[in-house]
Parts: C-alpha cells; structure tokens; sequence
C-alpha cells in the first residue's frame, strides 16, 4: 500500500536501522471545527493513550497554514497525529 524508500535513501536506511522512525501515524484532514479536538479526545480519553509532545511547524505546508504534529505515547509504540494548521487556531 505504501511505496518503500529507494535502496540508495541514507536518511530512511540510517531511521530504520536505529528505529527512529517507528511509529503510527494518522493524518486529520479537517481539523478545524472541533475534528482535531474529537480525535485528540477519542484517543486520550476512550483509548487511553498518553499525550507526549507536538508542536506546529508555520514553514512545511505554509500555503495551508503549516503543519501541527500532535505525539501520543500508545501500546506497543508511539502515535503520530498531523494536521495542516495550528490546532491553537482551530485548524
């Protein structure tokens, strides 16, 4: 379903061999009107999944107001949460 790096990719080969990169992530394609804030609570609260980090990024994606990356610490390994924008703005 998803393509695997090229073999000559440094970068993914150094990440895999150190397992920097080991994660799921799950991308919010609305987040504004309350999306993100229902996810975020869907996992915390029913899941019980730990928050653990995140920020927001105004430079990748700038056209749709940056990146947001919300972490959350879950059993057997970490969650990835992206959205494009700033969930302090509703998305």
């Amino acid at each position: 379903m998803f393509p695997r790096p090229r073999k000559d990719d440094a970068v993914a080969e150094a990440e895999r061999r150190s397992r920097d990169e080991d994660h799921f992530a799950l991308r919010v394609t609305h987040p504004g009107g309350g999306g993100l804030a229902l996810v975020r609570s869907l996992l915390v609260e029913d899941l019980s999944i730990v928050p653990d980090g995140g920020g927001h990024n105004p430079y990748e994606r700038a056209g749709t107001g940056g990146r947001s990356v919300l972490y959350f610490t879950a059993p057997g390994g970490r969650l990835e949460l992206t959205c494009d924008g700033s969930p302090a703005h509703g998305g």
